[in-house]
């Protein structure tokens, strides 16, 4: 689940197999595609995307 944080407009909402990065990061580039790059990213536990590095 993915909200914007001033506003807490739900941008996204997804079922993913797994929380390993590769299904996390595939979710967030569609919705960066779709939205637009954020000017910061605020995870609860996202601890497993810390080293995690694709391109965009």
């Amino acid at each position: 689940m993915v909200t914007d944080q001033a506003s807490r407009y739900l941008l996204a909402c997804e079922a993913l197999e797994s929380k390993k990065e590769g299904p996390v990061i595939e979710a967030a580039i569609r919705l960066f595609r779709e939205r637009g790059l954020p000017s910061a990213i605020r995870s609860d536990i996202g601890l497993y995307l810390l080293f995690a590095e694709r391109p965009l």
